[in-house]
């Protein structure tokens, strides 16, 4: 308790001899505090390089109408965030944790390429136009929940609400807020999702994606298409079922397959027909009944250190791996030919940065894995 009083005292003392300042937490300091403690930041940077900080039970309000930046080099958790900076943004350069509520009274949380993950109860709150997440430079914000019988559930108010009879298990929702390409082009508006379930990537249910005005992009809301990708790259459009333009969303009960998802008009252009490719590869499937699994090991990994990809698999297929940086950009790709039974594929990650990185992991039968690898 006396080291937060003395760092609530010191950030009192620079917000009040300078407009723009900073709240630095070296390499090796150790700082927690006390339930419900109130920090309040005006106008203030927070560069954290430790990591053994613990803000998990602290309440942060972030103050001022300057962009300021959190994060840093070392983890940083929060029990609950509110933003109150008219017409400006809180930039986030490194990931953060949210144990409870992310509160928007007004202002922008960037992304900024990092990842903001939501325990699994936490909420974002009261977003809007004028208070909301952004993110043209990629990054996403995570959360992992039970899913059993959803009712139109929505993890962490993302705007992702989910309907389905089945137990669903582990769902893993990511949502972010890069304009998606297709063909090398950019084609949707500034929102995407992604969803996978440890039960399976099947889907018979009803998924409903929410959207802001702001994020249309220049795209007309009135033809807004929900369009589906297996590798946040070659776009399928899904059409869909039902819409409101006053509320916001599309939905969709046709969809079968757990997968990214962005909206966009209908024909942003295609230079092949991946709809077509998308069944062949579901036919394949269904007749060779393929036994399927992946994972990452070391998970996490350390930088520049290699990884390794395990396959276990029913038939001899080929396929490809394919390592996706938060930004959704596939930044490797490595064919591979399984046997029967269980082998390993090295995965290189050099020169690439610390974070989360998504590996996705495709049989030419068109079966899916998902996974996720941290670099450290």
């Amino acid at each position: 308790m006396k080291k937060f009083v003395l760092l609530f005292c010191t950030i009192w003392i620079i917000s009040n001899l300078i407009a723009q300042h900073n709240i630095v937490i070296q390499s090796g300091a150790t700082i927690s505090t006390s339930n419900n403690a109130v920090i309040v930041f005006n106008d203030c940077n927070l560069d954290n390089a430790s990591n053994n900080v613990s803000f998990s039970n602290s309440l942060l309000t972030e103050n001022g109408n300057i962009n300021t930046n959190i994060g840093g080099t070392g983890m940083l958790d929060f029990k609950q965030i509110t933003i109150n900076k008219p017409g400006a943004t809180l930039k986030m350069v490194g990931d953060l944790t949210i144990q409870d509520k992310l509160i928007f009274q007004t202002g922008f949380v960037d992304l900024n390429n990092h990842i903001l993950n939501l325990a699994p109860l936490a909420l974002l709150i009261d977003e809007k136009s004028t208070g909301r997440l952004i993110g043209d430079n990629g990054g996403f914000a995570s959360i992992n929940v039970l899913m059993n019988n959803p009712n139109l559930q929505n993890p962490g108010n993302l705007g992702l609400s989910v309907t389905s009879s089945a137990d669903m298990g582990t769902v893993s929702i990511l949502r972010g807020h890069k304009i998606q390409t297709q063909g090398g082009s950019p084609f949707s508006i500034k929102r995407n999702y992604a969803i996978e379930s440890s039960n399976g990537e099947n889907f018979n249910g009803l998924l409903r994606f929410a959207y802001f005005d702001d994020e249309l992009a220049g795209i007309d809301e009135s033809v807004l298409q929900i369009w589906s990708s297996i590798d946040a790259a070659n776009w399928i459009n899904e059409g869909y079922t039902a819409k409101d333009e006053t509320q916001n969303y599309l939905e969709s009960s046709n969809i079968n397959s757990l997968s990214w998802f962005t909206m966009s008009n209908p024909t942003p252009g295609i230079k092949s027909d991946p709809v077509f490719d998308y069944r062949v590869n579901k036919d394949l499937n269904k007749t060779k009944q393929i036994l399927f699994d992946a994972k990452a090991i070391p998970n996490p990994c350390i930088q520049n250190e290699p990884a390794w990809i395990e396959l276990t698999a029913s038939h001899e297929v080929k396929g490809i791996i394919q390592l996706i940086n938060p930004m959704g950009e596939i930044v490797n790709t490595q064919p591979f030919q399984t046997k029967i039974g269980y082998e390993k594929f090295l995965l290189s990650t050099q020169d690439l940065i610390k974070g989360m990185y998504f590996v996705k992991v495709t049989l030419n039968t068109g079966n899916v894995k998902n996974l996720k690898l941290q670099i450290q």
